[in-house]
């Protein structure tokens, strides 16, 4: 016999996945997936990444993909000395392509700089614009953004070993 888990857990991914198929698409996939950061990639280094959807919408499937690639262009340049010294610059600049399953493409320009690398008591600071596209005006996202990340650092429970591992009862 399930149990009650078991079938909440079933009932939630049944959930999830009729709700995948629906006719409209709530949120643009940047919204989750591509999610800006403050941290910049350093000169020469190079990101890409791939996303493909299929929706499904009065019973047409159609499928889309989206590919991208990011450099690093500037470095960063300190103030202050030692460990705790604030980092400042960072350019970084990018090209995605979109696609349809129409076999039309399209592409748009990326671009971020970082005001304020990330340190241990204060965020990464950036700002940029994402998905511009000089031939179609009329349909480029043109996003501004300005972005604040901090990385937490959780440190896991130091176990004390074991009794009989120490050799003591």
């Amino acid at each position: 016999m399930r149990s009650s888990a078991t079938r909440f857990r079933g009932l939630a991914l049944l959930a999830v996945l009729w709700s995948s198929f629906g006719s409209v698409a709530h949120a643009y996939p940047s919204a989750v997936i591509f999610t800006p950061v403050g941290a910049s990639l350093g000169p020469g280094v190079l990101g890409a990444y791939y996303y493909a959807a299929a929706t499904r919408s009065q019973g047409v499937l159609s499928l889309t993909s989206w590919a991208g690639v990011e450099v690093g262009v500037s470095p960063t340049f300190g103030y202050g000395s030692g460990e705790g010294a604030a980092r400042f610059g960072g350019v970084e600049i990018g090209l995605d392509v979109f696609g349809t399953n129409a076999g039309s493409y399209r592409f748009v320009l990326n671009a971020k700089t970082s005001l304020l690398v990330e340190g241990e008591y204060w965020p990464a600071i950036a700002v940029g614009v994402m998905q511009v596209d000089p031939e179609n005006r009329n349909i480029s996202l043109d996003m501004a953004f300005v972005v604040l990340t901090k990385s937490v650092s959780i440190a896991a429970p130091r176990l004390a070993p074991s009794p009989s591992a120490t050799g003591t009862h």
